[in-house]
């Protein structure tokens, strides 16, 4: 366990290396953030912010896995969702600054792409999946059979724009993810999936380096960059250690959050009313004239709380 504890050290380490370094690289080339003219008007303060920040954490997990890592089937899977997604999300945050808005890809063109690269990821990976779900608390299974490919893209395609969406706040998405990662260390050592857990080591190691540089007043936004690639992340996480049902209370908060703007678009349509002040749910509470990190702590202590409830239903 010492040696795992070291390596968190040294990915906490190389990434507080990295993240002034990129800093300075984005404020030198102006890699913005641009601020949303229809959301709260407290964020009119985070303009000009650096932006694509998620490279801080994707560099340090992509150079220490492939240095220390055993590759394998698995650890290549959730490689390929975490940078598959990751690129959809630099081609976003590129569009943004280009074109200096707040809005890269329209809704269309990110679903094509996001569904795109699921396939390409499950025709690459599907002899590395069991098509079977575990049921929680039971030892019963079912096997989607040729179903679970739908179920593969709908699943990853949900929990990344699950991340995506969450990701509104100084330090909300990272807080959460690293919340959820806490149960995904403990099942797969659990199962005994030991570089998976190295994976995960590093993982947590460097998304918390990242966060010392998010917190508020955030130093730098992750981006979508970031954004998509954690939920890649979390996806290949959920799939290899057969937690698909389970995960909807390990990232309990992500799926309330993109509920939160499902509803609100569908009443929108229907009842042409709005069922929160703002969605996604975040910006309710802040209208509402909670603080923007009030909020956070409240939904990372949420999302904490359900990471150890899956931890005992799963024990």
């Amino acid at each position: 366990m010492i040696a795992y504890l070291n390596i968190f050290f040294a990915t906490c380490f190389l990434t507080l290396l990295v993240a002034p370094l990129l800093i300075m690289y984005l404020k030198k080339f102006q890699i913005e953030q641009y601020i949303r003219e229809d959301g709260p008007t407290t964020h009119l303060n985070k303009q000009g912010v650096p932006t694509i920040g998620g490279l801080i954490f994707l560099i340090p997990i992509l150079i220490l896995t492939l240095y220390i890592v055993d590759i394998n089937k698995n650890i290549m899977f959730v490689l390929y969702l975490t940078f598959g997604f990751a690129l959809i999300g630099f081609l976003d945050d590129v569009i943004k600054i280009k074109f200096q808005r707040s809005l890269g890809l329209n809704v269309r063109e990110k679903l094509t792409l996001q569904t795109l690269v699921s396939i390409i990821i499950y025709k690459l990976s599907h002899e590395t999946l069991n098509t079977s779900i575990q049921i929680p608390t039971t030892s019963y299974s079912v096997n989607f059979e040729s179903f679970y490919f739908i179920f593969f893209v709908f699943f990853t395609i949900t929990t990344v724009n699950a991340t995506n969406v969450t990701d509104g706040l100084d330090g909300l998405l990272a807080g959460i993810v690293l919340t959820a990662l806490i149960p995904f260390a403990v099942i797969s050592y659990t199962l005994n999936h030991m570089q998976v857990f190295l994976f995960i080591v590093i993982s947590i190691g460097a998304i918390l380096g990242f966060l010392l540089f998010n917190l508020n007043p955030a130093k730098v936004f992750m981006g979508d960059t970031g954004s998509h690639s954690l939920g890649g992340l979390l996806v290949g996480l959920a799939f290899i250690t057969k937690t698909e049902l389970l995960f909807v209370l390990i990232s309990g908060v992500l799926f309330i959050e993109v509920l939160s703007v499902v509803i609100q678009l569908t009443s929108l349509k229907i009842r042409k009313k709005r069922v929160f002040k703002m969605a996604p749910l975040h910006h309710t509470f802040e209208l509402m004239g909670w603080h923007e990190t009030r909020v956070v702590k409240l939904f990372w202590l949420i999302n904490l709380t359900l990471s150890c409830l899956s931890i005992i239903l799963f024990i």
